[in-house]
């Protein structure tokens, strides 16, 4: 979702528009912790990313701001594990040029990654360098490291929509190196593993970064000192040449490619206590459904490490309860595990609906004994009045 700031002046400087005004920074989200390895596959089907919280306020930081949604809109996850960051991010793009050979000017996402929060705290670093003797093409690892002063361990990464390789931005300290089985040095390089798939309206990105590849800052560092800087850059190009739109997430700055002072702030959430301990989503929203009888489910997860989780009960409740049919829940989630409350919706007219799920547990240890999902829908007629 793109967040407008009404009070925001453009200046354009060159091929860039950049805003005046800047958004304050606060801890913008959490990362919650996957208790098994995500498949990369570029589908985020894994029962672990509905746990996932999802982020979609994004700000226009360059040039023009896009028309609607269609024209550029993103939403991302994110979970970790003791060897890897996960991440996915489903971006809305009605126009894909790929073309460019700055990565940056075509459609494409840029990451920015401080694990160590070097940008931040008493002493932050105020500029990553560029390049060395500032010439803008890529570094060799080696003059990176030797660099003087040596370029920090402050990541910029871009991917393109429909491509599965990672362009290494030129901020950055050692390569993240997309093949498996290279010979890494001792400077930790390690493979990324990465999926895009198109979409007729846009792509979706998932990937797996190694701990080891962005710094020296284990997660059980970043755990102890409460955060870490992570910025997602969204470049929007529809015409061919240079790009029309930069939208960041959580900051309209769009400084952030040289200065990791204005990386927003993203906790790690401890890894779930031993349980049993039921998730479920807040909030759903089911979007348009035709009038048909609808056969829908919601994910629920069991989070805790040790303990089986008990579902003794799901009723339904609100202005539209009456048009739900609770057909099966699981009697059991495993630690770790994930099951499908299943249920019908039967429209019977059109317009906006809305009702809430209530999921109870008979599980004395269970952090919370019953889990409400309110969830929002929208029926239409594919025929229309004529039909």
């Amino acid at each position: 979702m793109l967040k407008r700031n009404p009070l925001w002046l453009l200046l354009i400087m060159g091929t860039l528009g950049l805003a005046t005004q800047v958004l304050a920074q606060d801890p913008s989200a959490s990362i919650r912790h996957t208790p098994t390895p995500i498949v990369i596959d570029g589908v985020a089907d894994d029962a672990a990313w509905a746990t996932a919280n999802e982020n979609e306020d994004f700000f226009v930081a360059g040039g023009t701001e896009p028309t609607d949604e269609v024209d550029l809109s993103a939403k991302w996850r994110a979970l970790w594990d003791e060897d890897n960051l996960y991440f996915w991010i489903e971006v809305q793009d009605a126009d894909l040029f790929t073309e460019d050979t700055r990565d940056w000017q075509d459609d494409s996402v840029e990451l920015y990654i401080d694990t160590e929060s070097l940008g931040k705290g008493d002493d932050p670093i105020t500029d990553y360098r560029p390049s060395v003797g500032g010439n803008f093409g890529p570094l060799d690892p080696a003059e990176a490291i030797d660099a003087d002063p040596p370029i920090y361990p402050i990541y910029q990464l871009t991917i393109h929509g429909g491509q599965d390789k990672i362009f290494n931005g030129i901020n950055h300290r050692t390569w993240i190196n997309q093949l498996e089985g290279s010979e890494f040095d001792d400077m930790e390089q390690a493979p990324h593993l990465g999926v895009t798939t198109l979409g007729d309206a846009g792509y979706v990105l998932e990937i797996a970064l190694p701990w080891k590849s962005l710094g020296s800052s284990e997660p059980t560092d970043i755990l102890d000192r409460g955060s870490f800087g992570f910025g997602v850059a969204i470049n929007d190009n529809d015409v061919g040449g240079a790009r029309e739109t930069q939208v960041m997430w959580a900051t309209s700055d769009g400084d952030l490619w040289n200065n990791p002072q204005q990386f927003p702030d993203v906790a790690l959430l401890f890894p779930e206590g031993s349980g049993p301990d039921i998730f479920v989503k807040r909030e759903l929203d089911l979007g348009q459904l035709t009038t048909d009888v609808q056969q829908l489910t919601i994910p629920i997860s069991n989070v805790g490490t040790d303990n089986a989780l008990t579902i003794s009960d799901v009723t339904v409740s609100g202005p539209d309860a009456d048009r739900i049919a609770i057909t099966g829940f699981p009697a059991t989630v495993p630690p770790g595990g994930n099951g499908l409350v299943q249920y019908t919706l039967t429209p019977g007219r059109t317009g906006a609906f809305q009702f809430t799920f209530t999921i109870n547990s008979d599980d004395v240890d269970a952090e919370d004994q019953a889990r409400e999902v309110a969830i929002t829908a929208a029926s239409i007629n594919p025929a229309g009045p004529w039909g």
